[in-house]
C-alpha cells in the first residue's frame, strides 16, 4: 500500500472509530437521534442542484478508481539479464550496474561530476556517461581510455555484452600538480598535529 492510500485508509478508520465512540456515548446519554441527523443530511443534499450532485458523485467515482489503480500498481524494477537458460535467469538492476561503474571510476582522479545511465537492449546494454575531465591532457585519447576501461570492467566483472558506451564531457577542470598536492597534504597534517597539541595542553591545564 502506497503512502497516499495509507493516509486515506487512516482517515477512514479514524472516522469510523470516532463515529463508533459517539454512538456508544449516545446510547447512554441520548444526546441526539440518528434519524434526525440523517434527515438533516438528506435535506442538505436535496437543496443541491442535479448537475452539481452528479459532479460530486462523478468525482467520488474518479477518486475511488485512482485509489484502486495506485493500490494494485507496482513499479517494475528495471534489470538487465546476465544469464538465461532452462533453469532460470540471473539479472542485475540498472542502478547496481551504474553504481559498480561509478565505484570503478572513482579512483580516476581527473574525473568528476560523473553521472551514469544504463539502458538494456535485446543483446546487451548501452552505457551513457556524463563527466568532467581534467585539463592539460589529450581529451579524445583520455575519453577512449575511459570507455575501454568501462567496457572491460562491465564485460569481464559483471558479465554483460557492452553494445555501446557514450561519454559526454561536460567540462574541463584544472588539475593540481603533484607539488601542490604535497603542500596541501602537509598543511592538513600540520593543522591536525597542532589541534592535537592544543587538546593535550588543555587537558594538562585542567
Amino acid at each position: 500500500m502506497n503512502i497516499f492510500n495509507r493516509v486515506v485508509t487512516v482517515i477512514l478508520l479514524l472516522t469510523i472509530a470516532v463515529t463508533s465512540i459517539v454512538s456508544i456515548v449516545n446510547l447512554f446519554v441520548n444526546l441526539f437521534e440518528w434519524a434526525d441527523v440523517l434527515q438533516r443530511v438528506l435535506n442538505y443534499f436535496s437543496k443541491i442542484s442535479t448537475p452539481i450532485g452528479a459532479l460530486i458523485l462523478f468525482a467520488l467515482i474518479v477518486v475511488s478508481i485512482v485509489l484502486l489503480v495506485f493500490e494494485f500498481y507496482r513499479k517494475k524494477i528495471k534489470t538487465a539479464s546476465i544469464l538465461k537458460d532452462g533453469s532460470g535467469k540471473a539479472a542485475l538492476t540498472l542502478k547496481t550496474i551504474a553504481s559498480e561503474i561509478q565505484d570503478e571510476l572513482a579512483k580516476e582522479k581527473d574525473l568528476s561530476d560523473l553521472k551514469i545511465k544504463v539502458k538494456p537492449i535485446s543483446d546487451g546494454i548501452v552505457i551513457d556517461m556524463l563527466a568532467k575531465l581534467g585539463k592539460d591532457q589529450n581529451v579524445p585519447e583520455r575519453v577512449q581510455q575511459i570507455r575501454n576501461q568501462v567496457s572491460d570492467f562491465v564485460s569481464k566483472k559483471l558479465g554483460f555484452n557492452v553494445i555501446k558506451i557514450n561519454l559526454t564531457v561536460t567540462g574541463l577542470t584544472p588539475q593540481k600538480s603533484e607539488e601542490a598536492k604535497k603542500v596541501e597534504e602537509a598543511r592538513v597534517i600540520e593543522k591536525e598535529s597542532n589541534e592535537g597539541k592544543e587538546e593535550k595542553s588543555e587537558d594538562i591545564i585542567e
